[in-house]
């Protein structure tokens, strides 16, 4: 009986969507890469929320970390994802693409992404990521040490001015008086 380990997995977060139960994105395997996948006695599992692994037989697996590339594809599931995420030039009408595995454990998603030069179109993927299993991924996988890439998208910062207009001119308000409260305490109010 074959015994599986995780040679690889990646995280891909979102800071806006951090508290919610849904994914704002979703990431499936090409079909040509799941045949690679088979070939070398590789699996693909979502091993918990926003995170992906690759798993090796311990007996039957054999790479070859001169060329096997595992492409993935990522959907965006979350419609307003685009609004909620601080990313400059992005363009709804092409194609990006993220190489794994990368030298930091955590890295902001838009420093790593680029753009392929394919215009997005019915059935092409918001991004594709393309996973290449070298010889140090091999090497730390055997070790039990797995390598581990976590995405992270980030939030874009707003800075909102709140102008109060008194109705009553015989009253006056003082700024002590004011507050704004919000949900998750994150806003802030300066003088």
């Amino acid at each position: 009986m074959s015994t599986y380990r995780s040679l690889y997995s990646f995280r891909i977060e979102h800071e806006y969507f951090e508290d919610s139960n849904g994914n704002a994105l979703m990431c499936s395997v090409l079909p040509s890469a799941q045949k690679l996948m088979t070939q070398r006695g590789l699996l693909f599992r979502q091993t918990d929320e926003n995170e992906w692994t690759i798993l090796y037989d311990t007996e039957n697996a054999g790479l070859d970390t001169e060329s096997d590339i595992i492409e993935f594809r990522v959907l965006m599931s979350e419609p307003a994802f685009v609004f909620y995420t601080e990313w400059q030039n992005f363009n709804p009408m092409v194609a990006y693409q993220i190489d794994l595995p990368i030298g930091k454990s955590e890295v902001n998603a838009t420093d790593v992404i680029t753009e392929i030069g394919v215009k997005r179109s019915f059935g092409i993927p918001f991004c594709t990521i393309m996973i290449h299993l070298t010889e140090e991924l091999w090497q730390a996988a055997k070790k039990d040490v797995p390598l581990k890439n976590t995405l992270i998208f980030k939030t874009p910062e707003c800075f909102w001015e709140y102008v109060f207009i008194c109705q009553n001119t015989n009253r006056e308000i003082s700024s002590e008086c004011l507050k704004l409260e919000t949900d998750k305490e994150i806003l802030t109010l300066q003088r």
